[in-house]
């Protein structure tokens, strides 16, 4: 209880620590525009206004996020998206005041997928999952177009010595904060962070322990504690809290992003195995299926080459569960 406690903490700790790293990249990002700003030619009235507009916001935007008293993960996110539309848009308006041809196509891009950016960042924080589709959508463009641009001019740069109204710091640190971007929205709290995403995930993980798993591959040292169902329980946890039962272990049940409990249990007089799945982490059993076992048959009996087992109840096979393969250089599970 106290190393699942800790974990939790820890994990809590981890992401309260990545929206402060969200904060503060904002925050450097900006203090580099202000500074480039007062160091650059003043007679650009535009790129001077556009990149003062541009740090200001990510300013706010980074005061949202280190004020936010939720300190939550998807709420920083969506902060951190909208600041990095907005400055977008401000350099879009920046980019077409220019009238040059492809000034004008690569303004009308930052344009789109800025406001895209807004508009999808706004609507995550709706709970939407139109929100995630249409940052991650906007980001990859931006992206891409943001590296082909360094790539562009750092091989111009390489062969005439100078490229004229460009800086390669500024648009590589741009780079920076959209891989940042693609990084946080492919975390699991951002994908399924939306009221839908956790309903749908709620449903499938209710699903998967009421009926038998199909397609998911069991760890071998799970599997090895249900093959030795009835000659090994060293690792099981002894119960005595005067209830019926003996002993218990449990195994997590993982396939894609549905997670279920197998709580294995020896009840006091009693040769079966009772099996209960539960979509719970605590056990509780609302919602699950439970059944008894009173043999496991691998299809071979190396506890190196079975590659599934089948549990039985007398003659009736209750379920079939294929195994990973042995990995000889895979650490060994140490007994608690």
């Amino acid at each position: 209880m106290i190393i699942i406690e800790s974990g939790i903490k820890a994990i809590g700790f981890m992401k309260r620590g990545t929206v402060y790293l969200l904060a503060l990249i904002l925050i450097l990002s900006s203090a580099y525009e202000i500074y480039t700003v007062y160091m650059a030619d003043s007679t650009d009235e535009w790129g001077f206004l556009g990149e003062t507009y541009s740090a200001v916001i990510k300013i706010i935007m980074a005061e949202f996020i280190l004020f936010d008293p939720k300190k939550s993960l998807p709420r920083a996110v969506g902060f951190y998206a909208m600041s990095i539309g907005l400055s977008r848009v401000i350099n879009a308006i920046t980019t077409l005041s220019q009238r040059s041809a492809f000034s004008l196509a690569v303004g009308l891009v930052l344009l789109f997928m800025g406001g895209n950016l807004i508009y999808s960042s706004y609507q995550y924080m709706k709970d939407t999952v139109r929100g995630r589709n249409g940052m991650l959508y906007s980001t990859c463009v931006l992206a891409l177009m943001q590296a082909i641009m360094l790539v562009f001019y750092y091989q111009t740069y390489k062969m005439t010595g100078s490229v004229e109204g460009f800086d390669l710091i500024p648009s590589a640190i741009m780079l920076i904060q959209y891989i940042v971007l693609l990084l946080m929205l492919d975390t699991e709290d951002v994908r399924y962070s939306t009221l839908l995403e956790k309903t749908s995930t709620r449903v499938e993980s209710v699903t998967s322990s009421n009926m038998i798993l199909k397609g998911f591959v069991l760890k071998r040292d799970d599997a090895l504690v249900i093959k030795h169902l009835f000659d090994d329980r060293s690792t099981w946890q002894p119960i005595s809290d005067g209830g019926p039962v003996e002993a218990e272990k449990r195994i997590r049940l993982v396939e894609g992003r549905m997670q279920s409990n197998m709580i294995l249990q020896k009840w006091q007089g009693s040769d079966r195995i009772y099996v209960t799945v539960v979509n719970d982490d605590d056990g509780t059993i609302l919602l699950g299926n439970r059944f008894s076992v009173t043999s496991v048959v691998p299809d071979a009996e190396d506890d190196n080459e079975f590659s599934n087992l089948r549990l039985f109840n007398d003659k009736k096979m209750l379920m079939q569960m294929a195994v990973e393969a042995f990995d000889p250089n895979a650490p060994k599970e140490v007994a608690a």
